[in-house]
């Protein structure tokens, strides 16, 4: 008698996603790196963005509807690079750019994107793309 067919094994499950989900930032950054953000945006630019990143007479305000309205459908590496290359504005380019992702990390997460479990790097800064 014949042997019956027998089904094809079940194909291997696909790898997990890259924590950006879409392409977008919301998950693009670590907790931690938000928190190392943080100090370096106390250091470098509440003077004049504020604590609160609200802005003053001197500077826009970094957080809020206005600008991330601006921001949406640039990568977070638009981002980073005017960070790096125009801040703080009394020692332009000063900032590493660990320091500006970082910041712009601490920004992200202080406009409510959420963070993830991998940091936003120079490789994957513009492959992520501000998106509400």
């Amino acid at each position: 008698p014949a042997a019956a067919p027998t089904a094809a094994p079940a194909p291997a499950p696909a790898p997990a996603a890259a924590p950006t989900p879409g392409g977008t930032v919301a998950g693009a950054f670590s907790a931690a790196q938000a928190g190392r953000g943080r100090a370096a945006y106390t250091k470098a630019c509440s003077s004049c963005h504020l604590d609160d990143l609200s802005g003053s007479d001197q500077a826009p305000a970094l957080a809020g509807d206005s600008f991330v309205s601006f921001w949406v459908g640039m990568s977070a590496g638009d981002l980073v690079d005017r960070v790096r290359t125009t801040m703080p504005l009394d020692h332009p380019g000063s900032l590493s750019a660990a320091a500006a992702i970082d910041i712009v990390a601490f920004v992200l997460q202080s406009n409510r994107f959420p963070a993830g479990s991998q940091e936003l790097t120079s490789d994957t800064i513009r492959k992520v793309t501000i998106r509400r």
